[in-house]
């Protein structure tokens, strides 16, 4: 790549880009030291069946929210830029769109609770947590990619700090002094949604986003970007879901918990790569518009950023899974070491999700949703027989193999698709 791939990195200093991205991934940083902190407690007050459960209810949150929130948070992001003159009625379209979808979903809990129950290992009479959660969750999201949009940084780590802070000193309260063991971490999970939830709605009246106006072509848009992402998500929930359900079924729930603690210490690497996409994104999308409106030509020069954030992001990773197991024995209680063996794969499988976002956002600029929903959706199936097969021959570790290799076929596949989509000059070596 030569003399092509260097970047000057003195006129990145001074973008908003950078500037935007070090707030971002200041808060992010402390935003994941906040779990941290919080994990030498669980992992000693909890038990690892009582870790499981917690994750199945990840898990089905993973579920629920695609279908309750039919992933229009995201047309949301790119309205701002397309049709800001009609904001204020496109948030308030999303939000009756998604009234409209939460009725469905309690119906369909009510009515299959017992199958639900079973089939996850979740408390049947928890089962109301999942649908709340994903409503304070929506509205939240709304909240944070507005913020986005508007270059907001730093009230965005405000309220995502602020969030993670208030639902770490619930569930200390609540598990440790009150010893609600697995209860009290979920309660204290939808406490903080319904704090945050009036807080969002306090910024939307402020920002004039309470319009309660329905308007039938942009809830087309809507569906039209949203529904075909459903899949797209639903993949994402299969890599988490798909081991944890296998695991439960053919080893058992405590492993669950074990595994869960693994996968959340590798993940670290994953929130810089969100971080950096909360800044990134607006800035593509600046960029994509001028190159669309010929007021840029430069395409290589994003391309050359692109591959330094990746051999970033990779090197980064390999980093931060040598050195964390030396770290594991205070992080965690001493039911939970075995979770070291599994720190390297998802730390892995997090730079190549980083990679990701750095592909993904042309499709979602073009809003060709329905051709990255085909990939997703199709390496989620893929991933679920990798799990079972992997998971069948060599224990659970083999789900931390197929998670590494799922990630490699989305993130090739969704480069791929995403050059196809928008064309950039990806081999720098070629002039």
């Amino acid at each position: 790549m030569g003399k092509g791939m260097i970047v000057n990195f003195s006129k990145i200093k001074e973008s908003k880009l950078f500037c935007s991205a070090g707030v971002y991934t200041i808060g992010h940083i402390l935003n994941a030291a906040l779990p941290f902190m919080l994990l030498p407690v669980l992992t000693r007050y909890l038990s690892p069946e009582d870790y499981g459960i917690t994750a199945m209810l990840t898990v089905l949150m993973g579920i629920y929210f695609p279908f309750v929130g039919l992933n229009l948070h995201g047309f949301v992001s790119v309205s701002y830029f397309k049709y800001r003159k009609d904001f204020p009625i496109i948030v308030s379209t999303t939000f009756l769109l998604m009234i409209s979808s939460l009725l469905v979903a309690i119906l369909v809990t009510y009515t299959y609770a017992d199958v639900i129950s079973s089939l996850s290992f979740f408390p049947c009479g928890w089962l109301w947590v999942i649908v709340c959660l994903c409503v304070t969750d929506f509205f939240v999201m709304v909240l944070q990619v507005i913020q986005q949009v508007k270059n907001h940084a730093k009230e965005y780590i405000v309220i995502q700090v602020g969030q993670t802070l208030i639902n770490l000193i619930l569930s200390l309260v609540l598990v440790v002094l009150l010893a609600m063991n697995w209860k009290g971490r979920i309660l204290a999970q939808v406490l903080t949604g319904i704090i945050f939830t009036f807080i969002a709605f306090f910024l939307f009246r402020k920002w004039g986003l309470m319009k309660l106006q329905f308007n039938v072509m942009y809830a087309r848009k809507a569906l039209a970007y949203g529904i075909p992402l459903i899949p797209h998500a639903l993949c994402g929930v299969f890599i988490v879901a798909a081991d944890r359900l296998l695991i439960s079924k053919m080893v058992g729930l405590e492993e669950v918990g074990i595994f869960t603690v693994g996968a959340s210490i590798g993940k670290g690497i994953e929130l810089l790569g969100s971080a950096f996409n909360n800044a990134f994104c607006p800035w593509l999308y600046a960029k994509l518009k001028d190159f669309d409106d010929g007021k840029d030509n430069d395409y290589r020069k994003v391309v050359r950023f692109s591959y330094t954030c990746m051999i970033g992001f990779l090197s980064i990773a390999v980093i931060y899974s040598l050195c964390m197991p030396y770290f594991l024995a205070f992080f965690v209680g001493q039911k939970f070491q075995e979770a070291s063996q599994y720190i390297i794969y998802f730390a892995l499988s997090s730079a190549l999700h980083a990679i990701y976002y750095l592909v993904t956002n042309y499709i979602f600029y073009r809003q060709k949703t329905q051709y990255l929903a085909m990939i997703t959706f199709s390496s989620g199936g893929l991933h679920i027989g990798i799990t079972y097969l992997l998971i069948n021959a060599f224990g659970t570790i083999g789900a931390a193999y197929a998670s590494v290799i799922t990630q490699t076929v989305i993130t090739i596949c969704t480069w791929w698709l995403g050059n196809k989509v928008y064309p950039m000059p990806w081999a720098l070596w070629k002039r």
